[in-house]
């Protein structure tokens, strides 16, 4: 650009040749020296120049500057704090301004992204190794040179060994390209920050916009902070890669050494279009060519239509406010990057690998979360029991429990976003007890059984939106019942004397039907596939036989299945079977209660008749809790055995000591290729289910409780919820589970209760 009339000539020993830009801080011009060299320098406007608090801050930035160097980052050559108006000449790299290239070119491809990418990563490695945040990454910093990019300007960098110095009112970043803590506390920001705009400068590349773009400039500022990233326009992988750059928490960001190893990985085609009219180069994925639509391949610009951009352009901030050279501590690579088969991977501290995600998608702005659930009554000090949680797809989890309310959490926060009203109870009865929430019905209603007294039981219809209760019904509570059935638009429940199953319109709660059990039974029903089944037994006789039945949806009518021992866990369906494990002894009745029982057989029921059933011998005797997911039988015991059976054979798949004690009921991945089973401390085990392989083992989150309780695992979109004794809930992303190095028990013990590993359990209740 023209010089104006009050622009110097000379600053310094630099002749000036024409104005680059101007920002908050100052204008930048090309200026020349003696010896030929093309110079940018920032001249600060005069207004700053006899505020001695700005001189010093001008000083760090200097000083922060001439710290950094590298490929990717235009180095300081000169400079003069002391002069009348202070300045700082840097190296000039010619060529134009990502957001210039963008404007005229529309997105890039897929190829020129990861380069640039992998440029910005080593450009900000280089500012971050001496102890320097940039802090205001975006577009307009980044000069595209022949040679790759070129980060500049730090006029809001924090440098370390500084004290902050600081400005009332200053805005320090662009809004669109900062990050959470920028605008929450502005004073503790660090290097995750930088990886933060990186990820919204590479979405405004892959997309054409921001993902938290908006009208106002405090809409935006809103977004970053509250609002999940908007990706569309952004492909795989480089969108999951994205995702994980752009969660809120700063610690929860992948490093640079990580982020290098995932970009490195992704080979995107060559000849992939930008989307927005970009064309990306052919040939080397290596080799940065940026190029506009309808020119030949050339390895720069035409120089007719090159932009002369400072190495060090104005700071254009959205208030217009100079820039803070602030502290931060120096930052160290702590994790590496590594790659797992058939995909980018993500790599922990531990070592452990997790591909990125291929199938599921976590809830929208989903982040790590953790939540307690208090005791349901006011009051109580005794201990909170086991919680069982229910999804409502991918946006909420409804969790219960003995001696806890239901409560709706935000699937992707753990937010409460509300809980059930306290049961009206009598002087000297139990309270809440048991409200286990049952799935969702037509996405309206949540069901629970609450527990008045040791008689008096009542089934209550929750609505999904806020927790009113819609209607109520007594209804009976068999010892082997837990949560009512819900179909279609029924829910079904054992009826107040036990002597029937009732099942009532999800809306109103009136009766659509009743069906009589069989003569001195009692039946529990349940949905299996979209089928009303039951359960009935005498309740006076826990070592009875048990009669399986099927339920006509429309009229109640109620066919038998099968009979079976007391001494077999009906254990769902598989290919079309009903599948029952068979305890090795009789005797052991005490140790099946407490999921240590062993086991000699699985009984397999054609529920249609069709087929007469069949017993197979299980290959061994394995112990603990069987669970059928597909096609596979899992018995994982308690003290940390893990074994794998074939449901139709009984054939031994594989076994595996896991060394966690307290382990709970496990669940696959939607593929069933990963087997992730829960603990009391908090521990989640990912295992192959094919080969029993480990594949991670997450961080235990404190020590388990000495009395005996379920923990158990969902899914929820992409993410697991783990719940688990006193209350507790939380969840995590099976890609990136938050790995760490250490024991297999948290401190003061190797097995629950404290008790030594492999020693006798702790009491049971």
């Amino acid at each position: 650009m023209s010089l104006a009339a009050d622009d110097p000539q000379v600053v310094g020993e630099y002749r000036i040749l024409g104005r680059l830009g101007t920002g908050g801080m100052g204008t930048v011009f090309l200026a020349r020296s003696a010896s030929g060299r093309e110079v940018a320098v920032k001249v600060i406007h005069e207004q700053y120049s006899a505020d001695p608090d700005f001189r010093a801050r001008f000083k760090r930035e200097i000083a922060a500057a001439r710290q950094v160097s590298g490929a990717f980052t235009a180095s300081v050559v000169d400079a003069d704090a002391d002069a009348a108006r202070p300045w700082m000449a840097t190296q000039y790299v010619p060529g134009p301004t990502l957001a210039q290239l963008l404007e005229e070119q529309g997105p890039l491809g897929d190829a020129e992204l990861r380069l640039l990418a992998l440029g910005l990563v080593e450009a900000l490695r280089d500012i971050h190794r001496v102890g320097v945040v940039h802090r205001d990454l975006k577009p307009a910093n980044v000069l595209m040179a022949a040679d790759g990019p070129r980060v500049i300007d730090f006029g809001v960098s924090r440098a370390v060994g500084n004290a902050p110095l600081t400005v009332t009112g200053n805005v320090m970043g662009t809004p669109p390209f900062m990050s959470p803590e920028q605008l929450n506390s502005p004073r503790s920001v660090g290097p995750a920050s930088d990886v933060f705009s990186l990820a919204t400068l590479l979405v405004y590349a892959a997309a054409g916009r921001g993902p938290f773009d908006s009208d106002s400039p405090f809409m935006t500022a809103y977004a970053v902070v509250h609002e999940p990233p908007v990706l569309d326009g952004v492909r795989e992988p480089l969108r999951g890669i994205l995702e994980y750059c752009l969660v809120k928490e700063p610690d929860e960001r992948p490093d640079l050494a990580e982020l290098a190893g995932l970009l490195r990985k992704w080979r995107p085609a060559g000849s992939e279009s930008g989307g927005g009219g970009g064309t990306a180069a052919a040939g080397d994925p290596d080799t940065m060519v940026v190029r506009r639509r309808g020119e030949a391949h050339s390895p720069a610009p035409p120089r007719a239509r090159r932009v002369r951009v400072a190495a060090l352009a104005g700071l254009l901030l959205a208030a217009g406010a100079g820039g803070l050279l602030l502290l931060l501590p120096d930052a160290k690579d702590a994790r590496g990057a590594g790659g797992a088969e058939g995909g980018v991977a993500v790599q922990s501290s531990s070592g452990a690998r997790a591909p990125l995600r291929s199938g599921e998608r976590l809830p929208t702005g989903w982040r790590s979360w953790q939540a307690v659930l208090p005791p349901a009554t006011v009051g109580t000090t005794g201990p909170v029991e086991a919680v069982r949680c229910t999804a409502d797809g991918a946006v909420a989890v409804h969790c219960g429990g003995g001696s806890v309310r239901t409560v709706r959490l935000d699937a992707a926060t753990g937010t409460v976003l509300w809980r059930a009203p306290q049961p009206p109870t009598a002087s000297g009865t139990r309270g809440a007890g048991d409200s286990s929430p049952s799935q969702l019905a037509g996405g309206k209603a949540v069901f629970v059984v609450e527990t008045l007294s040791d008689a008096a039981h009542r089934l209550v219809a929750l609505d999904s939106r806020d927790g009113r209760r819609l209607w109520h019904r007594p209804v009976g509570r068999p010892a082997a019942a837990r949560e009512p059935a819900v179909l279609g638009g029924l829910v079904a429940a054992p009826s107040a004397d036990l002597r029937a199953v009732v099942a009532r319109d999800t809306a109103t709660g009136d009766a659509r039907w009743t069906s009589p059990n069989p003569a001195g039974l009692a039946c529990v029903p349940y949905e299996i596939e979209g089928v009303l089944y039951g359960t009935c037994s005498d309740p006076g006789k826990e070592d009875g036989p048990r009669t399986y039945v099927r339920y006509a949806s429309g009229s109640g009518g109620r066919t038998t299945v099968t009979e079976q021992a007391a001494d077999r866990d009906r254990l769902g369906l598989s290919g079309g079977r009903w599948v029952f494990a068979k305890w090795a002894r009789a005797e052991d009745a005490g140790r099946h209660a407490h999921h240590e029982g062993g086991y000699s057989g699985l009984v397999l029921v054609d529920p249609t008749g069709a087929r007469a059933p069949r017993t197979v011998r299980l290959s061994g005797t394995p112990q603990g809790r069987p669970v059928l997911r597909g096609d596979t039988v899992y018995f994982v015991h308690h003290w940390g055995q893990v074994s794998a059976y074939d449901a139709r054979s009984g054939r031994a798949r594989w076994a595996r000591d896991t060394g966690v004690r307290g382990l709970g009921v496990p669940e696959t991945d939607a593929e069933g290729a990963t087997l992730y089973v829960p603990s009391l401390s908090g521990r989640v085990l990912a295992l192959n289910s094919l080969t029993g392989v480990e594949r991670w083992r997450s961080g235990h989150r404190g020590s388990p409780p000495a009395a005996y309780h379920d923990t158990g695992v969902l899914r929820v979109g992409g993410a697991l919820v783990v719940t688990g004794a006193g209350g507790a809930v939380f969840s995590l992303d099976p890609h990136d589970p938050g790995l760490r190095p250490g024991g297999d028990e948290p401190p003061g013990g190797g097995g629950p209760g404290g008790g030594p590993p492999g020693g006798p359990p702790p009491p049971r209740h």
